[in-house]
């Protein structure tokens, strides 16, 4: 559970915050109304959500993911950054307050049964005095709350993808059977990569940091 107060620090930043997002591009409020009316328009009949995610498929789903992953937790959204600009909005945000830095991860989601599970690249806020994540950027399908699960390295996904691209932006899986219908209209299977992908990718960026220091 977050800190009050600190959550109220985050949120009597946001003024700071949109000046220096919209001087770096004054169509980000435009592009972030784009995209959300795109995700209305498109979204089907069934979807997952934070509300689908349970315990116990979660573990299952994570297992072959350990060597790469930390631990997962459920975090509040604190509403001041722009839907599907999650990168940006803490790049920015930790040039206004150097307490915190980038820390690259995946929300995970999952179907109304919990069984057909997704994470999707992301970035949140991370203290530097706790190590506490917060999460500061508005959800394109109105959650209030995410699954978060950070990735073992200290890169941003700016770095990360000069690395590996955009492969490993996305994994699915269904850790039983599922008869929720979802449709990813990806030529009909889900976007997604093979576990040992990532923790392969991981001991790479991992050596690669090392070596730059």
């Amino acid at each position: 559970m977050h800190n009050k107060s600190i959550m109220e620090q985050i949120m009597a930043m946001k003024n700071d915050f949109i000046r220096l997002s919209l001087t770096k591009d004054p169509n980000t409020i435009k592009k972030s109304l784009e995209l959300k009316q795109l995700w209305k328009d498109t979204k089907g009949d069934v979807s997952t959500s934070t509300k689908g995610v349970r315990k116990k498929q979660m573990d299952k789903f994570l297992k072959p993911l350990a060597e790469a992953l930390g631990t997962p937790e459920k975090l509040n959204i604190i509403n001041i950054g722009f839907n599907n600009m999650c990168h940006d909005n803490c790049q920015d945000f930790c040039t206004i307050d150097k307490n915190y830095e980038p820390q690259l991860g995946y929300n995970i989601t999952a179907c109304d049964c919990g069984n057909d599970m997704t994470m999707e690249i992301h970035s949140v806020l991370k203290s530097k005095v706790d190590g506490k994540l917060y999460d500061i950027t508005a959800d394109f399908n109105d959650e209030k709350s995410k699954w978060f699960v950070p990735i073992k390295h200290n890169n941003t996904y700016k770095q990360q993808y000069q690395i590996v691209g955009r492969r490993l932006d996305c994994y699915n899986k269904r850790v039983k059977r599922c008869k929720c219908g979802i449709s990813w209209d990806y030529n009909n299977n889900p976007p997604t990569f093979d576990p040992e992908e990532l923790c392969n990718a991981v001991k790479i960026i991992n050596k690669i940091q090392y070596i730059s220091y």
